[in-house]
């Protein structure tokens, strides 16, 4: 056994370039298709539009919403009772379950143009004016069509690759070899020879990137002139 000459394999690889398939094309029925069956799947949550200023001090907050209560922005109160604008946060939309629930249940029993607070978070205190709630409605075509077309290109070109490395399969299971099949398939077929398992993946098997290791597994796991079932690399 100390002078037994390592087993060497010469092996032929079939890509099948899924790239070269091309993308599949989808009409403008069958997007508009799609969403009207699946409208649930594109409904924007309930929104939340508020206005808040954010302060560190709890007096300096209950003044601001005595003068916000007054008449004035928030905005403006902020300056009023600061001498400036900078902890005023600006007006913001939010889906309604996105709040922190201190924030959100005082917010919601309010009505629009109220003023809460001031509310304490880890964050300081805020002060919120409710400007108004947008409730759950689905979103309109224009806004998601080129989403659902990709999507549905997505769908259309993973069931070709499906179908076409299951003929593939089958042909090879019907004792086809790759030479017989490789005009059909577009298949690129590389040979390499004289290959050990007791070797590293060699630089000949590079194209299969971070698979090189498990396609050299393959290779010596396949019987004498048969082929292994297909794997996927990058």
């Amino acid at each position: 056994s100390d002078f037994m000459v390592a087993e060497k394999r010469d092996i032929t690889i079939a890509l099948l370039d899924a790239s070269k398939i091309g993308t599949a094309t989808v009409s403008d029925e069958e997007v508009k298709t799609a969403y009207d069956e699946n409208q649930d799947s594109f409904t924007i949550p309930e929104q939340v539009e508020i206005e808040q200023t954010l302060l560190s001090d709890e007096a300096q907050a209950k003044k601001l919403v005595e003068t916000a209560k007054g008449g004035k922005s928030i905005k403006e109160a902020t300056q009023s009772v600061t001498g400036s604008d900078k902890a005023y946060q600006g007006q913001d939309s939010f889906a309604k379950d996105s709040l922190p629930a201190s924030i959100t249940e005082p917010v919601l029993a309010a009505k629009a143009g109220d003023i809460v607070g001031p509310i304490k978070s880890p964050l300081g205190y805020h002060v919120i004016k409710l400007v108004k709630i947008s409730p759950a409605h689905p979103a309109d075509f224009a806004s998601v069509k080129d989403k659902i077309r990709k999507e549905l290109e997505e769908e259309k070109s993973a069931n070709a690759l499906f179908d076409l490395t299951g003929k593939l399969e089958d042909r090879l299971a019907n004792g086809e070899k790759f030479e017989d099949m490789a005009k059909d398939f577009s298949l690129e077929l590389r040979t390499l020879k004289g290959l050990s398992a007791k070797d590293k993946a060699p630089e000949s098997l590079s194209f299969a990137g971070d698979s090189r290791e498990s396609v050299m597994k393959k290779i010596f796991t396949a019987q004498e002139g048969q082929a292994s079932a297909l794997t996927e690399i990058g």
